[in-house]
């Protein structure tokens, strides 16, 4: 009952963040667009870094009268496991940036590092479900990947399409139709 409530939950929240990205605009910032992850992809991060694992502790220690050192160490791991991952998120999703304008495309990466695209170097646009992102190669081998979750990818998909609709593969093609409409 409890699996079938928290995929109910999942599913909900999933399908509105995609609602909410796609009605999303760019921020402007002197000419230049910046696409940032949507809040509710950091708040997710943070309620896996604490709630997810106090949760957890709760459910635990309140099924069970006594806990034997195999289960406390089984304990610590899933609990470290989802802290980690919600840590992930959380800095990934405050701290990437994708800044655009007519020259290029500038990917801030949680990193500290730039990966930078001129947009007469873009050989191909790909779509990759695996990571649900779209991905632009250039001639020199650079490969920027945003995410379907920041906020303005509609208004970047409408100028990749409007700039080279022919270097889209197959699969962005179909993305672009399902992620780039408002």
């Amino acid at each position: 009952m409890s699996a079938g409530i928290g995929a109910f939950f999942a599913v909900a929240l999933l399908a509105f963040l995609r609602w909410s990205v796609r009605r999303s605009v760019p921020q402007n910032e002197g000419g230049v667009r910046v696409l940032r992850y949507h809040w509710l992809v950091s708040v997710l991060g943070v309620l896996g870094i604490v709630l997810l694992p106090a949760l957890y502790c709760f459910a635990l220690f309140t099924t069970t009268d006594t806990l034997n050192p195999r289960q406390a160490w089984g304990a610590a791991a899933v609990v470290g496991l989802v802290a980690a991952i919600g840590s992930w998120i959380a800095v990934v999703a405050l701290r990437t940036e994708y800044r655009w304008s007519e020259r290029e495309l500038i990917w801030a990466r949680a990193n500290n590092t730039e990966r930078r695209l001129q947009w007469d170097d873009v050989v191909g646009v790909s779509f990759t479900k695996d990571r649900s992102s779209f991905v632009i190669r250039g001639t020199d081998g650079t490969k920027i990947s945003v995410s379907i979750f920041v906020r303005g990818l509609p208004v970047l998909i409408e100028f990749l399409s409007a700039r080279m609709r022919d270097k889209f593969d197959e699969q962005a093609t179909i993305a672009a139709k399902d992620y780039g409409g408002r």
